[in-house]
Protein backbone atom coordinates (compact mmCIF):
# COMPACT_ATOMS: atom_id res chain seq x y z
CA UNK A 1 0.00 0.00 0.00
CA UNK A 2 1.46 3.36 -1.20
CA UNK A 3 0.62 7.10 -1.17
CA UNK A 4 0.07 8.12 -4.80
CA UNK A 5 2.19 10.35 -7.01
CA UNK A 6 2.44 14.28 -6.13
CA UNK A 7 0.24 16.79 -7.42
CA UNK A 8 -0.22 16.85 -10.86
CA UNK A 9 -2.33 20.16 -10.82
CA UNK A 10 -1.23 23.37 -8.78
CA UNK A 11 -1.75 22.67 -5.22
CA UNK A 12 -2.00 24.54 -2.16
CA UNK A 13 -2.93 23.96 1.51
CA UNK A 14 -5.97 25.50 3.31
CA UNK A 15 -3.89 27.90 4.71
CA UNK A 16 -3.01 28.98 1.39
CA UNK A 17 -6.60 29.20 0.14
CA UNK A 18 -7.84 31.16 3.47
CA UNK A 19 -5.09 33.72 2.52
CA UNK A 20 -6.62 33.91 -1.25
CA UNK A 21 -9.95 34.56 0.81
CA UNK A 22 -8.21 37.23 3.00
CA UNK A 23 -7.12 39.19 -0.31
CA UNK A 24 -11.02 39.46 -1.42
CA UNK A 25 -10.52 37.56 -3.84
CA UNK A 26 -13.77 37.91 -6.10
CA UNK A 27 -15.96 34.39 -6.10
CA UNK A 28 -16.51 34.88 -10.19
CA UNK A 29 -13.50 36.74 -11.07
CA UNK A 30 -10.63 34.86 -12.81
CA UNK A 31 -8.19 32.38 -10.83
CA UNK A 32 -7.99 28.99 -9.73
CA UNK A 33 -10.89 26.45 -8.94
CA UNK A 34 -11.64 25.74 -5.83
CA UNK A 35 -11.95 22.54 -4.83
CA UNK A 36 -13.16 21.97 -1.37
CA UNK A 37 -12.45 17.97 -0.43
CA UNK A 38 -12.92 15.67 2.56
CA UNK A 39 -9.55 14.56 3.53
CA UNK A 40 -9.79 10.81 2.39
CA UNK A 41 -10.01 12.00 -0.82
CA UNK A 42 -7.58 14.65 -1.63
CA UNK A 43 -5.17 12.43 -3.28
CA UNK A 44 -7.64 10.77 -5.42
CA UNK A 45 -9.15 13.83 -6.77
CA UNK A 46 -5.84 15.75 -7.23
CA UNK A 47 -5.14 12.79 -9.34
CA UNK A 48 -8.20 11.93 -11.22
CA UNK A 49 -8.00 15.77 -11.85
CA UNK A 50 -4.41 14.93 -14.13
CA UNK A 51 -7.49 13.43 -16.13
CA UNK A 52 -9.53 15.78 -17.43
CA UNK A 53 -9.84 16.99 -21.00
CA UNK A 54 -10.01 20.47 -20.57
CA UNK A 55 -8.42 21.69 -17.29
CA UNK A 56 -8.88 24.49 -15.59
CA UNK A 57 -7.37 27.78 -17.30
CA UNK A 58 -6.20 28.99 -14.05
CA UNK A 59 -5.64 25.15 -12.59
CA UNK A 60 -7.11 24.07 -9.65
CA UNK A 61 -6.68 24.36 -5.65
CA UNK A 62 -7.35 21.07 -4.04
CA UNK A 63 -8.22 21.60 0.09
CA UNK A 64 -8.15 18.75 2.15
CA UNK A 65 -9.86 18.76 5.59
CA UNK A 66 -12.44 17.43 7.61
CA UNK A 67 -16.05 17.64 6.01
CA UNK A 68 -17.38 19.50 8.77
CA UNK A 69 -14.72 22.22 8.60
CA UNK A 70 -15.01 22.35 5.07
CA UNK A 71 -18.69 22.72 5.33
CA UNK A 72 -18.37 25.61 7.94
CA UNK A 73 -16.01 27.65 6.18
CA UNK A 74 -18.36 27.29 3.24
CA UNK A 75 -21.26 28.58 5.12
CA UNK A 76 -19.52 31.00 6.50
CA UNK A 77 -18.39 32.66 3.22
CA UNK A 78 -15.01 30.58 2.34
CA UNK A 79 -14.43 30.90 -1.73
CA UNK A 80 -15.13 27.28 -2.12
CA UNK A 81 -16.36 26.81 -5.80
CA UNK A 82 -16.57 22.70 -5.53
CA UNK A 83 -17.65 20.71 -2.23
CA UNK A 84 -17.33 16.91 -1.93
CA UNK A 85 -18.10 15.48 1.16
CA UNK A 86 -17.56 12.24 2.76
CA UNK A 87 -21.20 11.94 4.14
CA UNK A 88 -24.49 13.31 2.88
CA UNK A 89 -24.38 14.97 6.29
CA UNK A 90 -22.40 17.82 5.58
CA UNK A 91 -23.48 18.21 2.05
CA UNK A 92 -26.93 18.49 3.29
CA UNK A 93 -25.94 21.31 6.13
CA UNK A 94 -25.28 23.30 3.12
CA UNK A 95 -27.99 22.09 0.83
CA UNK A 96 -30.31 23.40 3.48
CA UNK A 97 -28.73 26.46 4.11
CA UNK A 98 -29.06 26.57 -0.07
CA UNK A 99 -25.17 27.44 -0.40
CA UNK A 100 -24.66 24.77 -2.78
CA UNK A 101 -26.76 24.30 -6.59
CA UNK A 102 -29.08 21.29 -6.01
CA UNK A 103 -29.32 20.23 -9.59
CA UNK A 104 -25.37 19.73 -9.34
CA UNK A 105 -25.50 17.43 -6.75
CA UNK A 106 -24.40 13.44 -7.19
CA UNK A 107 -22.87 10.80 -5.60
CA UNK A 108 -18.67 10.84 -6.98
CA UNK A 109 -17.53 7.61 -5.46
CA UNK A 110 -18.06 5.53 -2.42
CA UNK A 111 -15.70 3.74 0.67
CA UNK A 112 -15.65 0.98 3.23
CA UNK A 113 -14.22 1.03 6.57
CA UNK A 114 -11.18 -1.02 7.85
CA UNK A 115 -9.51 -1.54 10.97
CA UNK A 116 -5.57 -1.09 10.79
CA UNK A 117 -2.41 -1.48 12.51
CA UNK A 118 1.06 -1.19 12.22
CA UNK A 119 2.84 -3.48 9.54
CA UNK A 120 4.66 -5.16 12.61
CA UNK A 121 1.99 -5.92 14.21
CA UNK A 122 -0.37 -7.38 10.91
CA UNK A 123 -2.25 -10.21 12.59
CA UNK A 124 -6.01 -10.89 11.75
CA UNK A 125 -8.62 -8.86 14.70
CA UNK A 126 -11.80 -10.35 14.54
CA UNK A 127 -14.30 -7.83 15.45
CA UNK A 128 -16.93 -9.01 17.81
CA UNK A 129 -18.36 -8.80 21.16
CA UNK A 130 -15.52 -10.38 24.13
CA UNK A 131 -11.96 -9.35 24.21
CA UNK A 132 -10.64 -9.74 20.90
CA UNK A 133 -10.18 -5.73 19.81
CA UNK A 134 -9.50 -4.13 23.33
CA UNK A 135 -7.03 -6.97 23.93
CA UNK A 136 -5.53 -5.95 21.24
CA UNK A 137 -5.22 -2.44 22.30
CA UNK A 138 -3.36 -3.36 25.36
CA UNK A 139 -2.76 -0.07 27.18
CA UNK A 140 -3.06 1.88 23.62
CA UNK A 141 -6.01 3.70 21.90
CA UNK A 142 -8.28 3.22 19.20
CA UNK A 143 -7.08 5.56 17.00
CA UNK A 144 -10.35 7.11 14.99
CA UNK A 145 -11.90 10.42 13.04
CA UNK A 146 -13.75 12.19 16.36
CA UNK A 147 -17.27 11.09 16.33
CA UNK A 148 -18.76 14.27 17.31
CA UNK A 149 -18.06 15.73 13.70
CA UNK A 150 -15.69 13.47 11.46
CA UNK A 151 -17.73 11.09 9.05
CA UNK A 152 -15.47 8.26 9.72
CA UNK A 153 -15.72 8.54 12.89
CA UNK A 154 -19.36 8.84 12.90
CA UNK A 155 -19.69 5.60 10.37
CA UNK A 156 -17.04 3.99 12.68
CA UNK A 157 -19.57 4.55 16.55
CA UNK A 158 -22.64 3.76 14.03
CA UNK A 159 -20.82 0.39 13.09
CA UNK A 160 -19.52 -0.47 16.25
CA UNK A 161 -22.87 0.23 18.28
CA UNK A 162 -24.42 -1.98 15.61
CA UNK A 163 -21.74 -4.61 16.24
CA UNK A 164 -22.17 -4.12 20.04
CA UNK A 165 -18.23 -3.14 20.77
CA UNK A 166 -18.82 0.79 21.42
CA UNK A 167 -19.62 0.47 24.67
CA UNK A 168 -15.89 -1.12 25.23
CA UNK A 169 -14.35 1.26 22.91
CA UNK A 170 -15.94 4.55 23.70
CA UNK A 171 -13.34 4.83 26.85
CA UNK A 172 -10.34 3.98 24.65
CA UNK A 173 -10.74 6.36 21.56
CA UNK A 174 -7.90 8.78 20.25
CA UNK A 175 -10.49 11.10 17.86
CA UNK A 176 -8.55 12.75 15.82
CA UNK A 177 -9.27 16.54 13.37
CA UNK A 178 -9.85 14.33 10.48
CA UNK A 179 -9.55 10.50 8.94
CA UNK A 180 -6.08 10.69 7.74
CA UNK A 181 -5.03 12.12 11.05
CA UNK A 182 -5.96 9.05 12.85
CA UNK A 183 -3.92 6.83 9.79
CA UNK A 184 -1.16 8.81 11.13
CA UNK A 185 -1.51 7.86 14.52
CA UNK A 186 -0.75 4.38 13.73
CA UNK A 187 1.67 5.36 11.50
CA UNK A 188 3.62 6.69 13.88
CA UNK A 189 3.07 4.28 16.27
CA UNK A 190 1.27 6.34 18.44
CA UNK A 191 -1.91 4.32 18.61
CA UNK A 192 -1.89 0.42 18.05
CA UNK A 193 -5.46 0.42 16.21
CA UNK A 194 -7.13 2.93 13.78
CA UNK A 195 -10.39 2.82 11.62
CA UNK A 196 -9.73 4.66 8.61
CA UNK A 197 -11.45 4.52 5.14
CA UNK A 198 -9.93 1.38 2.49
CA UNK A 199 -8.63 3.90 0.54
CA UNK A 200 -6.88 5.38 3.49
CA UNK A 201 -5.34 1.97 4.02
CA UNK A 202 -4.45 1.48 0.33
CA UNK A 203 -2.84 4.70 0.31
CA UNK A 204 -0.41 3.78 2.94
CA UNK A 205 2.92 1.34 3.17
CA UNK A 206 3.36 1.53 6.87
CA UNK A 207 0.01 0.27 7.83
CA UNK A 208 -1.79 -3.36 7.26
CA UNK A 209 -5.77 -4.02 7.04
CA UNK A 210 -6.61 -6.14 10.23
CA UNK A 211 -10.07 -6.50 10.01
CA UNK A 212 -12.99 -5.28 7.61
CA UNK A 213 -15.97 -3.89 9.54
CA UNK A 214 -19.01 -5.03 7.89
CA UNK A 215 -20.78 -2.54 5.49
CA UNK A 216 -23.84 -3.42 6.61
CA UNK A 217 -23.50 -2.67 10.20
CA UNK A 218 -23.24 1.16 8.97
CA UNK A 219 -24.74 3.54 7.05
CA UNK A 220 -23.90 3.27 3.35
CA UNK A 221 -20.61 5.21 2.86
CA UNK A 222 -20.96 7.99 -0.02
CA UNK A 223 -19.12 11.37 -1.14
CA UNK A 224 -21.22 14.03 -2.89
CA UNK A 225 -20.00 15.92 -5.29
CA UNK A 226 -22.09 19.31 -5.46
CA UNK A 227 -20.65 23.15 -7.20
CA UNK A 228 -21.43 25.85 -4.37
CA UNK A 229 -24.24 28.35 -5.11
CA UNK A 230 -23.39 31.02 -7.69
CA UNK A 231 -20.08 29.25 -8.45
CA UNK A 232 -21.34 27.57 -11.70
CA UNK A 233 -20.33 30.16 -14.07
CA UNK A 234 -16.62 30.42 -13.12
CA UNK A 235 -14.59 29.54 -15.92
CA UNK A 236 -13.75 25.49 -15.26
CA UNK A 237 -15.96 25.03 -12.36
CA UNK A 238 -18.64 23.00 -14.69
CA UNK A 239 -15.84 21.48 -16.77
CA UNK A 240 -14.14 20.23 -13.33
CA UNK A 241 -17.09 18.66 -11.85
CA UNK A 242 -17.95 16.68 -15.00
CA UNK A 243 -14.21 15.86 -15.03
CA UNK A 244 -14.23 14.36 -11.67
CA UNK A 245 -17.91 12.29 -12.31
CA UNK A 246 -16.04 10.92 -15.85
CA UNK A 247 -15.00 7.29 -16.85
CA UNK A 248 -11.45 7.91 -16.26
CA UNK A 249 -11.59 9.91 -13.12
CA UNK A 250 -13.39 6.96 -11.55
CA UNK A 251 -10.51 4.91 -12.48
CA UNK A 252 -8.35 6.73 -10.84
CA UNK A 253 -10.75 6.85 -7.90
CA UNK A 254 -10.95 2.70 -8.27
CA UNK A 255 -7.35 2.16 -8.06
CA UNK A 256 -6.95 4.01 -4.96
CA UNK A 257 -9.05 1.60 -3.36
CA UNK A 258 -12.89 3.72 -3.11
CA UNK A 259 -15.76 2.23 -4.55
CA UNK A 260 -17.58 3.11 -7.63
CA UNK A 261 -21.17 5.41 -6.58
Amino acid sequence: MRRGAGAVVPFRSIFALLAIAACGSPADGPGPVRIYVAASAGDAVQAALHTCAAPPPDGAVVVPASSARLARQIEHGAPADLFISASAEWMDHLADRGQVEASSRRVLMGNSLVVVASTHDASPLVLSTGAPLTHRLGTGRLAVGDPEHVPAGRYAREAFENLGLWADVAPRLAPAADVRAALMLVERGEAPLGVVYASDAEASDRVAVVAAVPADAHTPIEYPLAIVAGRADRPGVQDSADCLWSAAAQQVFAARGFEGP
